[in-house]
């Protein structure tokens, strides 16, 4: 059992890392137009999430 779970978490931190790393290839003009917005901003920047991409149920 414990080889298992231990393949299945291996296995899903090699995936993530695979699809993590064509985030650079992906910045575009949307990433610019956001950043620019932040760094021109004259207030606080509020940032919130879950910590997920969508919702688990």
């Amino acid at each position: 059992m414990s080889d298992a779970l231990l393949n299945a978490g291996r296995q899903t931190l090699m995936l993530e890392l695979q699809e993590a790393s064509r985030l650079p290839e992906r910045l575009g003009d949307d990433f610019v137009r956001a950043a620019n917005i932040i760094i021109h901003c004259e207030g606080k920047v509020i940032v919130s999430g879950i910590g997920k991409s969508g919702h688990i149920g």
